[in-house]
Parts: C-alpha cells; structure tokens; sequence
C-alpha cells in the first residue's frame, strides 16, 4: 500500500477500461475493492444504457474485483518449465483436442516417453505444492489449465 498524507491508500490491482456511450471510462480496483457493472445508475462501470442515469433501473449485473494471485515455488527445472509451457500452447486450428504426449515429443524431438515423464513430475510436484487443478483424469490438461490459471507463476532452479 501506498502512504497518502500519513494513510495507507490502497494498492491499485486493476483497471476495468470500456467505452460507455458518453465517452471512455476506466474504474479502478483497489485492493479488497470492487467494481459493480451494469444499468444501474448505482453501478462503477454502466453499460447498455442511456448517457443520463435512469434511477428507476435497479439493474446490477455483477461486480470485478481484483483477487490475489497465489505465487508456488515449485522449483521447475528448465526443461520442466519447458515442457509445461509446450503443453499450455494454443490448440492447432480446427483441434478441439488438447496437444499430446505425442505433439510435444514430436515437436522437440524427445523419445516418445520423455513428456508425459517429465509432465507427470511436474504434476506431481503441483499436487504437493497444493496448486489448485481441474478434477480430470488427464494429467497433462490438468497440468495445462492449472498452468494457464495461474499464470505460469512456477519460480525456476
């Protein structure tokens, strides 16, 4: 937090930016704060609506707010940094299927074996580190999407 004439002014964590029919609006969220959107004239951030408020719309379609991120060591070594970052590539066009065991040997010229070891590895070390995953069967999405949800925060050897 930052000091403000002897207070602590809240860290800002987030800007919601939209473009309302009077003009550009940027609301900020600050921590613990949030950001209410929709008709109401009540609302931080209105949209779909007139450029004069419409006290009678007691439409509040939901709040932004900004959430902690949560940082896990997991210790990755480069080639498990690596091979998540292979495994969390976008899906070829027109794939609907998530990228293989197979895609990434392939794609890095590994013996067919070498990915799904090293990805089961750093799934397991997710797992014991506590790292939130999807309740799948298939480690390698469940690595994938737990990678993506937390922003590849994994701190490297």
């Amino acid at each position: 937090m930052a000091e403000v004439s002897g207070r602590r002014k809240p860290a800002e964590r987030a800007v919601v930016t939209y473009t309302a029919s009077h003009g550009a609006e940027a609301p900020t969220i600050s921590d613990n704060g949030a950001v209410s959107f929709g008709e109401s004239a009540d609302c931080d951030a209105r949209f779909a609506c007139p450029s004069v408020p419409d006290e009678g719309v007691p439409r509040v379609a939901g709040r932004l707010v900004a959430a902690p991120t949560n940082r896990f060591d997991l210790g990755l070594t480069e080639l498990q940094q690596s091979i998540l970052v292979a495994y969390c590539e976008p899906h070829p066009r027109g794939r609907l299927q998530p990228v293989t065991h197979k895609d990434v040997d392939e794609a890095r010229s590994y013996h067919p074996n070498t990915a799904r070891e090293i990805l089961y590895d750093v799934w397991a070390l997710m797992f014991a580190h506590d790292v939130p995953m999807p309740d799948v069967s298939d480690k390698s999405v469940a690595s994938a999407e737990a990678a993506r949800v937390h922003g590849r925060l994994w701190a490297m050897t």
